[in-house]
């Protein structure tokens, strides 16, 4: 057999099989981001002592070989606060209905995946 047809062959082969693993751990990490997001939602308690204080929590179970890596909290008033906090308490300056959202990324592996939820909130 030709050297150059066998070495040809055999990079051939070679990138063949890296492709597939590389594409498999990708769609992989595609289904588990989308998992991911099944289980997120927020809850919002109203402070029983401090009027229009609300405590909000972020509920996320991570999986092996996912982190958190940032909460963009958007309170529906105008603040918008960048962290990784799970847990954050906001005061509402004035009474009214809300939608509170809560954008965020997690790391899967290699890769990132985005995405948020909302919950309506009223303040006396």
């Amino acid at each position: 057999m030709n050297k150059g047809l066998l070495i040809g062959t055999l990079l051939l082969l070679t990138t063949i099989i890296i492709t597939q693993y590389s594409c498999k751990q990708a769609t992989e990490d595609i289904i588990q981001c989308a998992a991911e997001s099944i289980g997120v939602s927020i809850n919002a308690d109203l402070d029983s002592q401090t009027p229009n204080l609300m405590h909000f929590k972020f509920n996320y179970n991570s999986s092996n070989g996912t982190t958190l890596q940032q909460i963009i909290w958007n309170f529906g008033d105008g603040t918008v606060i960048t962290n990784s906090d799970t847990i954050i308490d906001h005061t509402y300056t004035n009474s009214g209905h809300y939608d509170a959202s809560m954008a965020y990324t997690v790391k899967i592996n290699n890769n990132t995946c985005s995405s948020s939820t909302t919950k309506s909130i009223n303040i006396p």
